[in-house]
């Protein structure tokens, strides 16, 4: 990989070509995954390994951008007693509906967290673009746009639906999902093309990766997902691999781009010598110890040796959503723009940020 900081006025955050294959590239992983699929694959052989080389590594990048933030990385490790809390209670009670109800909600986290990033790129195409108008358009386009496919999926199923706690909608419903999506996420690439016409200037990086991210979300949830489930899980609402694996392996793919560029940014400034093979040996290394318990709670296939249903219910819900938890709450913390100076050296900003969000 490779990826210059720079202060030239660029539309592109690296390069043409690094943005292309890295932030837009992934939505190419995610239709490689449901041809595989259509074509016999097995569905766990597809999952484990997008989950050990991909998914497990990227929730590893995240520790690579926390340098100097000790106290912040110790107090994220509260995450991973959420899962043994609603165990817990689950057990006091003698039922299983508030775990089945914590990863419920921490799947729709999850969700959001993607959804997050998706407006974070459209954010730094922004500020690369010096745009000072039209946040608000961009700002609904994105949301209403990555949402409208999710929420389609669902609340079309029932299963989702009542862990959820909502209302189950009928099939004709979901149906103006992909309608609402495409209306609103290519809002901004058809504004661009007006402007384009009557000679003004246009941000296409900007418009293009909404109009991709939309156009990805709708194939993953409205079309791919009319195959699920593909697999059944302990729990039916954790049964849609598919589409949790064509979803999550965009975003996977965007986060090591993203963090690959911005670590090499740092090393140049600090003059450190930058050794790829440590970077790629850490990542492996987190990626092994990731996947043990995830393998031995037997919950998506697993290994050949299985624990009982409560040592199984301890292994998933702390440590695979607490390690997952624990992502997301210091990826909240430590991408923040605004306030970091350092953050906004690493993603060659400086020139271009002030005012334009």
């Amino acid at each position: 990989m490779t990826g210059e900081a720079t202060a030239e006025p660029t539309a592109w955050l690296v390069s043409r070509r690094y943005d292309l294959g890295w932030f837009f590239g992934g939505a190419i992983g995610a239709v490689a995954v449901y041809a595989l699929y259509r074509a016999g694959t097995p569905i766990l052989a597809l999952w484990w390994l997008w989950y050990a080389a991909i998914d497990s590594t990227h929730v590893a990048a995240t520790f690579t951008r926390a340098g100097g933030r000790a106290r912040l990385v110790a107090a994220s490790f509260a995450a991973y007693l959420v899962g043994p809390a609603a165990i817990a209670l689950g057990w006091a009670i003698g039922s299983r509906a508030p775990f089945y109800a914590f990863v419920a909600i921490t799947a729709l986290v999850s969700q959001l967290h993607i959804v997050r990033q998706h407006y974070g790129f459209v954010a730094l195409y922004r500020a690369r673009g010096g745009e000072r108008g039209g946040l608000a358009v961009d700002k609904w386009a994105t949301y209403v746009g990555l949402w409208a496919p999710y929420a389609g999926f669902a609340l079309s199923r029932p299963e989702l639906a009542r862990a959820l706690a909502l209302p189950s909608l009928p099939p004709v419903i979901a149906t103006l999902a992909p309608a609402i999506a495409i209306a609103a996420g290519w809002a901004p690439l058809a504004i661009a093309i007006d402007r384009r016409r009557r000679g003004e200037r246009a941000h296409w990086p900007k418009a293009l990766y909404l109009a991709w991210a939309t156009a990805a979300s709708v194939f993953t949830f409205s079309f791919a997902g009319r195959l699920e489930p593909v697999f059944a899980a302990p729990d039916e609402r954790q049964s849609f691999l598919l589409v949790t694996m064509m979803a999550t392996l965009f975003h996977d793919v965007q986060y090591h781009g993203l963090v690959w560029w911005a670590n090499g940014n740092r090393a140049r400034r600090s003059t450190e010598n930058r050794r790829p093979w440590r970077y790629i040996a850490f990542l492996g290394g987190f990626a092994a110890l990731y996947l043990l318990p995830s393998c031995a709670s037997g919950w998506y296939g697993g290994c050949a040796f299985t624990v009982g249903e409560r040592a199984q219910e301890l292994l998933f819900g702390s440590v695979v959503w607490g390690a997952t938890l624990q992502h997301y709450l210091l990826d909240t913390r430590l991408w923040r723009v605004r306030t970091d100076e350092r953050v906004a050296a690493d993603l060659a900003l400086q020139p271009f940020w002030r005012g334009t969000t």
